[in-house]
């Protein structure tokens, strides 16, 4: 972990990026201290919150708080701002209330003109609904890349987003996303695809489940035949049905793609 970031302040992290004249998607502007310091004061409000409601996410109580997020700041400047987040990593809702935080953050980006967000969490802990409830468009395509490892849910409720993540990533991975698609080079966890619909999920590495039991329309692309072969099992066992509404292929070397079929 980068000990030298870690023992400055938010603000100390922020002090070469709140003067000057920062180039922007869709504009230049000039970025002074409120700029930051308006964003640094909702983040630390927002951290505070405790979102989790009988074990569920209060979807509502932060869409509400989202939605009030409305400095724009550029793709560079957002993930300027998650490396300074690592001053905050103890705190017992930073896992989630971060990542759900830059969605907000991303979203009112996005709506202002940005579509490309590259995000590098290599210094970071494993922070838990990466890309959370984002709404992208076919007319505008909204695209996540990250650098390193991710906790659970990765684009969980998203929508019209397409996701690169270069490592690994825990279960539930597309959760109830929608047109999605996910590009993950390391491992996936569980209850990958749950509720999804019409995503793609192209699977670079070991795959411990795909579980299209509730989805509709979702196509899953696996490169690793040892997990091919293991979820074949399982889908020839107790998931046969969701092959009806959703396809599952292994990928092979060549680039030859193998349909999993469940011979009745």
């Amino acid at each position: 972990m980068n000990t030298a970031l870690k023992k400055k302040s938010l603000e100390d992290s922020l002090s070469g990026h709140t003067s000057g004249v920062i180039e922007s998607e869709s504009r230049v502007e000039t970025v002074g201290d409120g700029k930051f310091g308006g964003v640094l004061d909702q983040y630390r409000e927002f951290l505070d919150r405790n979102f989790i409601t009988d074990g569920d996410l209060d979807v509502n109580a932060w869409v509400r708080i989202r939605d009030q997020i409305k400095t724009v700041l550029s793709p560079a400047e957002i993930n300027t701002f998650l490396q300074s987040t690592i001053t905050n990593e103890d705190h017992s809702y930073y896992l989630l209330n971060t990542s759900i935080f830059l969605s907000g953050l991303i979203q009112t980006s996005y709506n202002d003109g940005n579509s490309l967000f590259d995000l590098n969490v290599q210094n970071l802990r494993l922070l838990s609904a990466m890309g959370a409830f984002l709404d992208g468009s076919q007319e505008q395509p909204l695209s996540i890349r990250v650098k390193g490892n991710v906790g659970t849910h990765l684009g969980v409720n998203s929508n019209d987003v397409k996701f690169y993540l270069d490592g690994d990533t825990g279960f539930y991975c597309g959760d109830r996303a929608n047109n999605s698609e996910f590009y993950v080079s390391g491992d996936v966890g569980v209850m990958t695809g749950f509720c999804s619909s019409n995503c793609l999920f192209d699977l670079k590495s070991r795959v411990e489940n795909i579980n299209l039991v509730n989805a509709k329309g979702s196509t899953a692309l696996i490169s690793d035949r040892e997990s091919f072969e293991i979820i074949r099992k399982k889908y020839t066992a107790i998931y046969a049905e969701a092959l009806k509404y959703n396809e599952i292929y292994f990928v092979h070397p060549d680039g030859k793609k193998e349909l999993l079929v469940v011979e009745k």
